[in-house]
């Protein structure tokens, strides 16, 4: 039955071969082809009908993972980096299916630790901290990670995925650089304040303070003034009450005719 599927296909292909048909289509015609020759003829028979379609990205995975098998590292390096090449660097997929997690782990099967170390720090680079944890193990399997950790976190800090410092400094309890992080650029500030108002109280009071003045400045209807008074709240429970109330006493002075934010600001002078 199979060769009989074979010649149909093949008959099919070719009798659309001159009619408008989507790229897409073509490839998975080409990819349902090739996969039904490998089965009748075996791998090493349809290598050179594999590699004339390595354009193809499921075509490219099966010659890498081929190459691996057949513990040929050297190959299955080249066509990762050929690919990552061809992409010139234009995005970083967090999915397995991306071509800089696909050579991590060809290096990964070839045992060669310095490889593996250079693209775990590649990968983090690019914005994937779950990398972070990848490298900690390599380093600290050749007993030198308290050495290669500063120095880590200083690559990390000046590449463009500040998210993802700052989730590793979280991770690592670096609070202090934590703290230099949030000050420097207060992005998503509340967020990682929990991480630091018990040891940097006064400083992360200060911080909010400044936020949240620049929030009520800028609000203009209830539903941000609630905002506001949110966040004054959360001042509150992280025992900044009397930074929470120098900022409604403030308020109050400064924007005497908005009603909407004195009345959300006396639920909050309730929990003072």
């Amino acid at each position: 039955m199979a060769a009989k599927l074979e010649k149909l296909l093949d008959i099919f292909l070719e009798d659309i071969e001159n009619d408008y048909m989507p790229e897409y289509k073509r490839q998975e015609d080409t990819i349902l082809r090739y996969k039904l020759h490998r089965h009748l003829k075996g791998a090493d028979a349809v290598k050179d009908e594999l590699y004339a379609n390595l354009y193809i990205r499921e075509m490219c995975i099966i010659a890498v993972k081929d190459a691996t098998d057949a513990r040929n590292y050297n190959e299955a390096e080249k066509l990762c980096l050929e690919q990552i090449k061809k992409e010139d660097g234009r995005f970083y997929r967090n999915t397995p299916e991306d071509w800089n997690n696909i050579l991590f782990d060809v290096y990964m099967q070839s045992g060669i630790t310095d490889k593996q170390i250079e693209q775990a720090k590649k990968i983090l680079l690019l914005g994937n901290e779950g990398f972070w944890d990848v490298l900690k193990r390599l380093y600290q399997s050749q007993g030198i990670w308290e050495s290669q950790k500063p120095i880590l976190l200083k690559e990390l800090k000046q590449c463009k995925y500040s998210v993802c410092y700052r989730s590793v400094l979280v991770k690592e309890n670096e609070k202090k650089l934590l703290l230099e992080a949030v000050t420097e650029n207060p992005y998503n500030l509340f967020y990682y304040a929990q991480f630091l108002v018990m040891d940097y109280p006064n400083e992360i009071y200060e911080l909010c303070a400044n936020y949240i003045r620049e929030q009520c400045a800028q609000a203009t209807d209830r539903r941000l003034y609630k905002k506001v008074c949110k966040d004054l709240l959360q001042l509150i429970k992280w025992k900044g009450n009397a930074t929470a109330k120098l900022l409604v006493d403030e308020f109050k002075a400064t924007y005497p005719r908005r009603s909407a934010l004195l009345d959300e600001l006396q639920k909050v002078e309730k929990k003072l």
